[in-house]
């Protein structure tokens, strides 16, 4: 995830806020309903704010850097700064240049230990946030190719170095059985934004159809998942 550490020391060294690390909010947080969004495209002198203690990537904004710098204290604590990103060229053709941020999700999975699963998607949505109104395209993993909606191809840049980075990611933390990575790809290269447990696999999954039934797990996966790590404790003890 590429935050824009410099804006963050400075608020933090401002105020000294002392941030919890908490999963979730108990009480919902909307960024637009105290901080004034701007576009959604990539314009100059903004940054990308999200929830810091959202699950699903709702109420994303971008925001310009004066506006967040006059805001109170008290609200900046429940945000994280992110450098804004730009689609690849490509992409930008397909969608338009002033589409929001179209990722690549990737799920891998490792329910037992010979099995490396993975599947790739684009997510494409409005606006910057994650919103169950988002389409999602399978990527294919062999060519790299999206067939869209209207028929229309389009090759993902980089789709097999992002492949082999995420196997690569999920290998080092394979303790957890199944975790969603997401990407941005821009013309300078692909760019890791973050990984999550389940990552939306269930809102997904239905927009996917046929493509991803092969990839849905069980209580028989997780029960498998569960015996292998015990015998591993096992052994080590």
């Amino acid at each position: 995830m590429f935050v824009d550490k410099e804006l963050q020391y400075l608020f933090f060294k401002k105020h000294a806020l002392k941030i919890r690390p908490l999963i979730r909010m108990t009480k919902r947080f909307k960024i637009s309903e105290l901080l004034k969004p701007s576009q959604s495209r990539v314009i100059p002198n903004s940054i990308f704010v999200k929830n810091r203690y959202s699950g699903w990537g709702e109420d994303c904004k971008l925001l310009q850097r004066d506006e967040v710098k006059q805001s109170k204290p008290i609200l900046l604590k429940h945000l994280v700064f992110e450098e804004p990103l730009q689609n690849h060229s490509t992409i930008r053709r397909m969608f338009g240049s002033n589409h929001s941020l179209v990722t690549v999700r990737v799920w891998t999975q490792r329910w037992k230990c010979e099995e490396r699963g993975i599947y790739s998607c684009i997510l494409v949505g409005d606006n910057l946030s994650n919103e169950p109104e988002n389409k999602a395209y399978e990527i294919d993993s062999k060519t790299g190719v999206v067939v869209l909606k209207n028929g229309a191809e389009l090759l993902i840049p980089w789709h097999k170095n992002i492949l082999l980075a995420t196997q690569h990611f999920h290998d080092k933390t394979s303790e957890f059985p199944f975790i969603g990575w997401d990407w941005a790809v821009t013309d300078k290269g692909p760019v890791f934004i973050e990984g999550n447990l389940e990552a939306s696999f269930d809102r997904y999954f239905s927009k996917l159809g046929s493509s991803i039934r092969h990839f849905a797990y069980n209580l028989e996966d997780v029960a498998d998942f569960i015996d292998e790590k015990a015998l591993m404790h096992k052994r080590f003890r």
